[in-house]
């Protein structure tokens, strides 16, 4: 892991060793040759990316049906391969909403999809230790019990999990550094 180069990313930060590793491995850019924004709210369409750099070669796959993921964009090709894939849903058939940020609970249905996808199995894990257990909506509650079960998500110090608040660009760079382990150790 090399020097950080982010003057916005202290030596003691909790997300400092994510900051370096995802860095380094070209999963996340800084904002900057110098700034990093931890505490920038991450999009739809850079969570998407993320997961295509992980991945590598995307392959080939048809083309989204997004009438809001511009054409020829920086991120185009990964919506493309995630929606193929059945990683990415759209809002409905025609929006992505890339430039939305991305909820936690979201993260966790595209991690879900994306681990069952690229063929491992998933342990469902209880939720009750967050104290707000009741506020992840159906659609995301197995992806996010399954998800915290690859040890990927943890809560807040105050026992939540904030379902539907904005992941930041250092909870990102931490839960794609324990994706990476993650999928390592369960080879």
């Amino acid at each position: 892991v090399s020097a950080q180069p982010y003057t916005d990313v202290s030596a003691d930060a909790w997300y400092n060793d994510a900051v370096k590793y995802v860095t380094d491995n070209g999963i996340m850019n800084g904002v900057s040759d110098t700034e990093f924004a931890p505490q920038s709210n991450i999009t739809r369409a850079m969570f998407v990316t993320m997961l295509g750099r992980i991945h590598g070669n995307l392959g080939t796959y048809d083309k989204h049906s997004f009438s809001d993921v511009e054409e020829n964009s920086w991120y185009e090709d990964y919506v493309s391969w995630a929606a193929y894939n059945g990683i990415v849903e759209g809002y409905d058939d025609e929006n992505f909403g890339p430039d939305d940020n991305i909820t936690r609970e979201q993260i966790c249905t595209m991690l879900y999809r994306y681990i069952i996808w690229e063929g491992y199995t998933l342990t469902s894990e209880s939720l009750d230790e967050f104290t707000d257990h009741d506020s992840i909506s159906d659609w995301a509650y197995e992806s996010v019990s399954s998800v915290k079960g690859f040890d990927i998500i943890e809560g807040y110090d105050d026992g939540s999990f904030k379902p539907q608040g904005f992941a930041t660009r250092a909870e990102a760079a931490t839960m794609f550094t324990r994706l990476i382990y993650a999928l390592l150790r369960n080879r």
